[in-house]
Formats: structure tokens, sequence, C-alpha cells
């Protein structure tokens, strides 16, 4: 009776093992397929992209291009940056992709890669003078910019054609004027001589004439010189009371950038 308990027991022992075994040991966990997971991050970098969210879709596509380094995921990251803006790592981008053995693209990423380019050399063109007002503020100097106002400007140009203009014509009414002063001369140096009316006629004239001529271009000559003279004081008081200055100053643990106007 006992032998026959101890082999029943030993019987649901034998059963019941295996169970409690897989109950303790931990499953496998599957492989990891980098290739997919790029794919997973370069969609989600696609997404982002397409929706205009050009920095999210970056990370993606760095992400992706860490577990899976193909030339389609350089030419995506080249493009996100040249849309967000950052023309140097965009060139970076497009340098690298081209390098590459990959006819997919290539015209494409040759074109944009002269874009970035030119970004580049028009922002080291402007970059200086950013540069000068920062290391002013930092050095505990506040720069200053100074503009005028386009009316203002427009008036002083306005001013000094009109009065240049007036200039012109006041030198012509100045010759026509000795014209007619050498006309009269010569009349009364005719008649000293014994002439008639009529052989001078054609002279008396010909000094009417420019006479006549002399005194309208001085008095238009007159009034532009004036008025170009009132147009370019109007501007410059205008340009003067309007000015738009930009102010760097450093602060505590930053900066600050102030504009003001005088009027």
């Amino acid at each position: 009776m006992k032998r026959r308990l101890a082999i029943t027991l030993a019987l649901i022992g034998a059963m019941v093992s295996p169970v409690l075994a897989d109950e303790i040991d931990p499953p496998v966990a599957p492989p990891v397929d980098p290739s997919h997971d790029a794919r997973v991050l370069s969609d989600q970098g696609r997404v982002f992209h397409d929706l205009g969210l050009y920095d999210q879709a970056i990370v993606s596509y760095k992400a992706a291009y860490e577990l899976a380094p193909v030339p389609g995921l350089l030419f995506n990251l080249a493009q996100a940056y040249r849309l967000a803006g950052d023309c140097a790592n965009a060139a970076l981008m497009y340098r690298d992709y081209l390098q590459l053995d990959s006819d997919l693209n290539r015209a494409l990423a040759r074109t944009h890669l002269a874009t970035a380019e030119r970004c580049l050399s028009e922002r080291a063109i402007i970059r200086p003078t950013a540069v000068a007002s920062l290391e002013s503020a930092e050095l505990g100097v506040a720069a200053t910019a100074t503009t005028k106002p386009r009316s203002g400007v427009a008036l002083e140009r306005a001013g000094t054609v009109v009065a240049i203009g007036g200039g012109a014509l006041l030198g012509v009414g100045v010759y026509f004027a000795f014209r007619a002063a050498s006309t009269s001369a010569e009349i009364e140096q005719r008649y000293a001589e014994g002439a008639t009316f009529r052989e001078v006629e054609d002279i008396d004239a010909r000094g009417r004439r420019s006479s006549t001529l002399a005194r309208g271009f001085v008095l238009g000559g007159g009034v532009a010189a004036v008025t170009g003279g009132v147009l370019y004081l109007l501007g410059r008081r205008q340009a003067k009371h309007a000015e738009r200055t930009i102010t760097i100053a450093p602060n505590p643990g930053g900066g600050r950038v102030g504009l003001t106007w005088a009027f």
C-alpha cells in the first residue's frame, strides 16, 4: 500500500515539474532587426517632413541613419536641413551624399548644394557686422545703428535734383542776359555811327528775344532753386526728427535689444 502511494506521488511530481519550469524561465526575446527600426524612423521622419516639422524630421532621420547608413537617408537629412534654414549642415549632407556611389537624385543634390553654398556666402557677408555688434555687447559697450526713414531721404534727393535743375536754368538765363546786353551795346554803337532804326531792327529784335528768354530762365531757375532748397531742408528735418535707432546693450546673463524713434 505504501509502495503504491509512493509511485503515485512520483508520477504526479513528474507531470507538474515541467509546468513549473515553464512558469519560472523567462520567454526568449525576438531578435532585433536594425533595418526594420530604421525604416520605422525614416517613415516617421517623412511624416514630420511633410508636415513642415523639419527639426523633428532631422532627429528621426539621424536616428535612422545610425541604424542603417544608406545614401537615401543622407539626402533626406540634407533636404530637411535646407528647408529648416540650416545652410551649413545642408551643404555638408549634400557633399557627403554626392561622395557616395549613388546615381539617385544626384542632379537635384548638386542644384541644392549650390543653393546652400550661395546661402553660406551671403551670410558670410552679413555676419561681420552682426559679430561686431555682439562683440561690443560682450565688452559692455552698447552697439547702436541709426537709420533714417525713406520719406526723408526721398525728399532730400528730390530737393537736390530740383536745386541742381534750378541752377542750370539760372545759368541759361545768365547766358541770354549776356546776349541781350551785348545786343544793346551793339545797337548803341550802330546809332553812334549814324545807323537808322531799320538798319538795326533785326539786331533789336534779337536783343529783345534774348532779354525775354533771360527773364524767363532766371525766374524759373530761381523758383526751382528755392523749391529744391525747401524740399532738401524738409527732408533733413523729417529724417532728423524721425530717426530709428537700434541698440544692443549687455545685461547680466544676457543682452538687450532696443528700438527707438525720434519724432
